[in-house]
């Protein structure tokens, strides 16, 4: 068929010619409405990019409160003041003064007060808010349904008033808690409970939040496994507070340490530098290299004095964006460290000074969870000695990471704890590194933990290499070849049953890893699409970077829940490689993977007829024609993993 040629385009030109379709955009104004945008960000420079979310699932359950159930019946008696009931049946005398605002069988009231007495013929059911526990209510403390909805708590007593709810966790997880609320008096009272160690991650807490959704963000403990998250009644006044809902997710850290040389390895120039990356400032104290390490050869010692002594460095950070600060220390069996965190732009502190709280001589992990301040570009960390003449205290393996969204496939993603690990022969998981050191091959393996069909991003951050390879894979896919130390990231998909995460030492390989992450993404947000039946043609250009896949999908059965498609993208992260994949009921399929010479901004492109598909790269076929039957989605569009690649143009036909 022969399709009508253009000599310009606007924002989007479509036509129907013999029910074919042509729909193109340069994207110069920006999105266009026919695509699902939600999945797109517009750059403002006449590209888009991607909007891929990472798959973490809602620990929290009936978070909006919409799941009630009614208890037993009761038929006489009392009703427990501030409890909440519906009428099952009446035929006595009217309550109505004492709670209900009327008599009818559905009604649903407050019990008002200790007066409020069943007679012959009436019965009521208590009712719950499925899987939270409330306790303490009365007349004046008790919870009724939020408008338009939700959970709305209210006090004008003193009793303790709260409700909780009780969940699983990941040990050493970071986790976001998000509460939308409206806060009518009062404030929101939190309390966050290690169950597992009977202890609290956050003590109970008046919150400095507002109308609307607050997040806040902790780390779980590393050997808790079981949490509970409370709300308490306003502890200065009356509360009168709608909470609409509640999500806990898990969340993952950046593989990248925005702490240059956190072991303190590498050491400085000499004389008053003794730490590459590092200010030093030991006054009239020391700061030493020190031959007393958590991990590696050296830590960091600080000998105080009669003035403050320190080591400090700084980092770039986003605003508004958390992070998490974690470090190893151990004092004189006395004395203890301590740290804080300024904001360089503002000079204002992010984390006042601190005390570590470890004195012993045994190192222990310190954790610190914090938000960067608005307009808050660089931060400078410090660590000081204690305070006095011929105390120290010890500083080694610190990091600084940015949390990111999704939730962590690893269960040891740090290399702290060697039981989350398979170690073949030659290879050791403690103190933050996997490391080989003997032998000449072997793994270090998660176990068959990676859902299987899942699209996926890896990232590894290699700590040393001094010999041989370094091989990371998922379920027995490549990520990269490591020759040296840095950053490896890749997207694959494992296409087998559920795989695992390894690190694979060859030729001799001496050298290890100090963070590894495995992530899935969302599918549906990896997608851009229009649903356009009987569409032949799909083409775009497409400019990858930073180890993602970028391109088009065609003959997609759902913007939702995709399940069957046939898609084509650069991936940057495999020496710019051609690939094309058929998904069937979820089951992705290699067609086509092969090398191309990569030029930013050439089209990607897929042709279909009937059964048959060809695939096609700046202009020329990639590849033999494929055959897939069965594909009958109407959905088509752009396919991309990340932000950082773009997107130039767009036709379908």
């Amino acid at each position: 068929m022969a399709f009508k040629k253009f000599r310009s385009f606007n924002r989007f030109t479509s036509f129907n010619h013999k029910n074919s379709v042509v729909r193109r955009t340069n994207f110069s104004s920006g999105i266009p409405s026919y695509l699902s945008s939600a999945n797109l960000t517009d750059n403002g420079d006449g590209t888009v990019s991607g909007n891929p979310s990472f798959y973490s699932p809602e620990l929290v359950t009936n978070g909006d409160f919409s799941a009630t159930s009614l208890g037993a019946e009761q038929a006489s008696g009392n009703l427990a003041p501030g409890h909440y009931y519906e009428i099952t049946a009446h035929d006595g005398a009217d309550f109505t003064a004492d709670g209900a605002a009327d008599n009818n069988v559905g009604t649903r009231f407050i019990a008002a007060d200790t007066n409020v007495t069943l007679g012959a013929g009436d019965k009521v059911k208590e009712i719950s808010w499925d899987d939270w526990t409330v306790n303490n209510q009365d007349a004046d403390n008790y919870f009724v349904p939020g408008a338009p909805d939700g959970l709305r708590m209210v006090s004008t007593g003193s009793v303790v008033l709260a409700f909780w709810q009780t969940m699983s966790v990941s040990s050493g997880s970071v986790q976001k808690l998000s509460v939308n609320c409206g806060i009518n008096e009062g404030s929101v009272r939190l309390r966050i409970g290690d169950i597992t160690n009977s202890a609290n991650i956050l003590e109970l807490t008046n919150m400095d939040w507002a109308t609307g959704t607050n997040d806040y963000y902790f780390v779980v403990p590393d050997d808790c496994t079981t949490i509970r998250i409370y709300f308490y009644r306003y502890d200065s006044g009356p509360t009168d507070i709608t909470y609409h809902s509640i999500s806990v997710t898990q969340c993952s850290l950046d593989a990248t340490n925005l702490i240059s040389n956190g072991g303190f390895e590498t050491p400085g120039a000499g004389g008053a530098d003794v730490f590459a990356s590092w200010g030093e400032h030991p006054n009239d104290g020391l700061v030493e290299q020190d031959a007393t390490p958590h991990y590696g050869t050296y830590a960091a010692k600080l000998t105080g004095a009669s003035g403050s002594v320190w080591v400090q460095q700084n980092a770039a950070v986003v605003e508004f964006d958390t992070y998490v600060l974690s470090f190893w220390t151990r004092g004189d069996g006395i004395n203890q460290g301590s740290y804080f965190i300024l904001d360089l732009n503002s000079s204002e502190y992010i984390v006042t000074p601190t005390q570590t709280g470890v004195a012993g001589t045994t190192y222990t992990k310190y954790t610190k969870i914090f938000s960067v301040h608005a307009g808050c570009e660089n931060l400078r960390l410090y660590l000081f000695s204690p305070s006095g003449a011929t105390k120290y205290c010890y500083f080694d393996d610190v990091s600084l990471r940015r949390v990111l969204p999704g939730k962590e496939l690893l269960a040891d993603p740090d290399f702290d704890d060697a039981g989350a690990w398979t170690i073949g022969t030659g290879w050791s998981v403690a103190d933050g590194v996997a490391s080989m050191v003997s032998d000449t091959g072997g793994i270090v393996s998660s176990g068959n933990i990676i859902p299987s069909y899942s699209l996926c991003q890896v990232a590894v951050n290699i700590d040393s290499v001094t010999a041989g390879v370094i091989v990371p894979s998922v379920a027995g896919q490549n990520i990269a070849i490591a020759i040296s130390a840095g950053l490896y990231t890749g997207k694959t998909v494992p296409i087998a049953s559920a795989g695992a995460f390894t690190l694979w030492g060859i030729e001799f390989f001496r050298g290890g890893a100090d963070y590894a992450s495995v992530k899935k993404l969302t599918l549906s947000t990896t997608t851009s699409t229009l649903r356009l039946p009987g569409a032949r043609r799909i083409k775009a250009g497409v400019t990858a970077s930073g180890s993602e896949w970028v391109g088009v999908v065609m003959a997609q059965d759902s913007q939702t829940s995709p399940a069957n498609f046939v898609v084509a993208f650069i991936d940057s992260g495999d020496t710019d490689d051609f690939k094309a994949y058929k998904v069937v009921a979820g089951v992705w399929t290699s067609l086509i993977d092969t090398n191309v010479t990569y030029a930013a901004g050439a089209e990607v492109e897929i042709r279909r007829n009937g059964d048959v598909f060809s695939f096609y790269y700046n202009g020329a076929q990639v590849g033999t024609n494929q055959t897939v039957a069965g594909m009958t989605g109407a959905y088509c569009g752009l396919f991309a993993t990340g932000a950082e690649s773009t997107f130039t143009d767009l036709e379908v036909r």
